[in-house]
C-alpha cells in the first residue's frame, strides 16, 4: 500500500511540474529554464541527501546502480528539456500533460513488459487500450 500512495504523490508532483513548467515556458529560454530547473533540483537532493545522512542511514550502492542512476539522469534532463519546448509552443496543459503522461505509461508498460517479461492481463491490455483512446480524444483537434 506504501508503494500506491508513493506513486499516487509521484504523479501529482509531477503534473505539477509540468503544469509550472507551462506557467513559465513563455517567459524564459527554454533551455534556461531547463537549467534553472535542474539546479533548483540539483540542491533539493543534496539537502534531502544531508537529511536522509545525518539520521545514519546507510547508504547503499553499487557499480549497477549508479550507471542506472547517470543513464535516468540523462533522461529526464532531456524530458525536461523537451516539456519546456513543448509548453514554449500553444499546447494547453491538459492536452500537453495529456500525451506526456499517456505515452509514458505506454513506453513504461513496453520496457515492462520487454525487459522485465511482466505478463500482461487482459485487464491490462484493456486499460493501455483506453489509455490510447483517451490520449488520441484529448489531443484531437476540432477543425
Amino acid at each position: 500500500m506504501k508503494g500506491i500512495i508513493l506513486a499516487i504523490l509521484a504523479g501529482i508532483l509531477f503534473a505539477c511540474y509540468q503544469f509550472a513548467v507551462k506557467l513559465s515556458a513563455s517567459h524564459i529560454q527554454e533551455l534556461f529554464g531547463a537549467v534553472i530547473l535542474q539546479g533548483v533540483a540539483v540542491l533539493v537532493g543534496i539537502l534531502l541527501f544531508m537529511v536522509v545522512r545525518d539520521s545514519e542511514t546507510a547508504i547503499v550502492y553499487t557499480k549497477e546502480g549508479m550507471r542506472f542512476a547517470i543513464i535516468a539522469g540523462i533522461f529526464v534532463s532531456l524530458a525536461e528539456i523537451a516539456v519546456f519546448y513543448t509548453f514554449s509552443q500553444a499546447i494547453s496543459p491538459s492536452v500537453g500533460i495529456t500525451l506526456i503522461v499517456g505515452v509514458n505509461i505506454l513506453v513504461g508498460l513496453g520496457l515492462d513488459y520487454f525487459w522485465f517479461k511482466s505478463d500482461l492481463s487482459g485487464y491490462q491490455l484493456t486499460g493501455i487500450l483506453l489509455i490510447l483512446i483517451g490520449v488520441i480524444l484529448i489531443s484531437w483537434k476540432k477543425q
